[in-house]
């Protein structure tokens, strides 16, 4: 997909620019984009296999295109176990599920949905030990199973403690530096109605913060 990232590129940089967009050869990126979905290079590094999954979701995405997200799902697989953060290949994947089951949703696809969510909550959980060893893999969890809990189409949606025991690990990795995880928290305390536990939350980080921040105000 080079030479389409290559096109994408230009397309970008038109717009950024406000250069005259009608000048970008659409067909030609459009019949690039359909031969390099279906093509599977024999020899991938882990950077390029990053970049071209990278690529196809994003357009795949824009596009509205099942079969280039699947091609993304092919990318990042052959990223997962390649280097000592492997679970940037699974959270990658796992997001391209995500976007799958949200076309399907708004086709009204919802059997489809379900079982392409089902595919992004199996990357995580056949992959948990690696997802709750670091913050950001923790953090992007906890913020799909949010996103799971607020989809009324969704049969298998989390509980809502689950929500709530990732958004707590999510805290406890950030070490008062991140405010996603509690946020995450803030939103399910609300759902409980515990202002109480929000207000000492909101203290409690907002402490953590100021202290995160006295190394570098001395």
């Amino acid at each position: 997909p080079v030479i389409a990232q290559a096109y994408l590129s230009f397309r970008e940089h038109l717009a950024f620019y406000r250069g005259d967009e009608s000048v970008f050869p659409q067909r030609e990126y459009q019949d690039l984009l359909d031969k390099a979905t279906l093509a599977r290079p024999a020899t991938l590094t882990y950077f390029s296999a990053t970049d071209a999954g990278g690529f196809f979701h994003k357009e795949g995405a824009r596009l509205g295109r099942i079969d280039m997200l699947n091609t993304a799902i092919y990318y990042f697989e052959k990223t997962i176990g390649k280097q000592e953060d492997h679970h940037y290949g699974i959270r990658c994947v796992a997001q391209v599920y995500e976007d799958i089951s949200q076309i399907h949703a708004e086709e009204s696809g919802f059997h489809e949905a379900n079982l392409m969510l089902n595919k992004a909550q199996a990357m995580f959980t056949d992959n948990i030990a690696a997802i709750e060893s670091d913050f950001s893999p923790v953090t992007f969890y906890a913020s799909f199973l949010e996103r799971c809990f607020h989809k009324d189409w969704y049969k298998n949606k989390p509980a809502l403690a689950g929500v709530k025991r990732y958004a707590k690990l999510s805290m406890a990795a950030g070490q008062g530096h991140y405010l996603i995880g509690p946020m995450i928290l803030i939103r399910v305390l609300l759902l409980e109605h515990k202002e109480d536990e929000i207000i000492g939350l909101l203290t409690r980080e907002l402490i953590l913060h100021e202290k995160s921040l006295l190394p570098h105000l001395i």
